[in-house]
Order: C-alpha cells, then structure tokens, then sequence
C-alpha cells in the first residue's frame, strides 16, 4: 500500500553540496553540526497530497518537478534527507519527491531488498504517471540511485507506451 505525505528537512547554512552531513568526528573538531535533519513527518491523504504538489509546482518559475527513487540499504528517513539535499544542491524551483520502498535498511538484506523493489515496480509505475498527469509540472527528470534502477526500469519497461500516450512529454531525463 502507498503512502503520500511530505517531510521537512532542515538543511544548515553549512551545508556542503553532495553532503548529508559531516561524521561525528569532524564535527567534534570543527564543533559545527553540518547534518541535514529530518524535522517532521506528515502522512496526507491522496487528493491532499497531490493538491499540495501541484500548487508547489504552480508557485514556481519551471514548473519542474523532480523524483528520487533511493537504493539497497537505505531506510525512510535516509532517503528524505538524500531528497533533500539533491533538491537543494540542485537549487530547484519546482517540486522535489521521493519514492521509497520497502528497503530492510541492512546490508545482509540484498536479496529481500532485489524482491522487494520488483514488487514496488507497480507502485513505482503508477506514482510516475500520476506524478506526470497530476502535479502540474511541465518537465519532470527521474533520478534513480543503485537498486532503485531496477525498479524504474522495471516500472518504465511496464507502462512505457501507456507513458506516452498519457503523459504528453512531461518527462525529461532520467538519471540512473
């Protein structure tokens, strides 16, 4: 079952592009907390959500919208701070989304996490077409990291000619 909510990360004026945050050793040097922070979790029904997006997106100059869909041995909130800081090291004026799947969060779960993307390509699919007809924005660019390919190519490989015909062109790069 999907989910829709959002998540509002703090993100310090010390922030580094490319980072989520220095290790507890250099911050006990430099005595700077440099860590992107995940300040709250809000779930939202469905309508709600997509309402939320697209008047984010009306708001902004592109009317672009971005998509991340993490990797293996990544939990929730990991994936919400990496969202983040792409949006932010991007400097996008649009909306930035994440889709996360069930990832175990453990190294020794590789396996369970190849099962567990398959059975998100489905999900993965719909958000991306819902994304595309729901959101408003006029270009939408997929950024998929480690096993999270698997799932958005499985899901593009499903719904590629239903993505076509549905969505007019609003995706543009899909980074892998």
């Amino acid at each position: 079952m999907v989910h829709y909510g959002t998540c509002r990360v703090f993100i310090p004026d010390s922030h580094k592009i490319g980072s989520i945050g220095s290790g507890w050793w250099k911050r006990l040097i430099s005595r700077k907390d440099d860590r992107l922070k995940l300040r709250s979790i809000d779930e939202l029904a469905t309508s709600q959500f997509w309402e939320q997006l697209s008047a984010r997106i009306r708001k902004s100059r592109k009317r672009t919208g971005i998509v991340f869909i993490h990797g293996y041995n990544v939990s929730f909130e990991e994936a919400a701070l990496r969202a983040a800081q792409i949006g932010s090291d991007l400097g996008l004026n649009g909306a930035m989304a994440f889709f996360s799947w069930p990832s175990r969060g453990s190294l020794a779960a590789y396996i369970r996490d190849g099962q567990s993307i398959e059975a998100s390509e489905d999900a993965i699919a719909t958000f991306l077409i819902d994304f595309a007809e729901r959101s408003g924005a006029e270009r939408i660019h997929v950024i998929a990291h480690s096993m999270g390919n698997r799932g958005v190519l499985g899901a593009v490989n499903k719904i590629g000619q239903a993505v076509q015909d549905r969505t007019a062109g609003r995706f543009g790069q899909f980074i892998l």
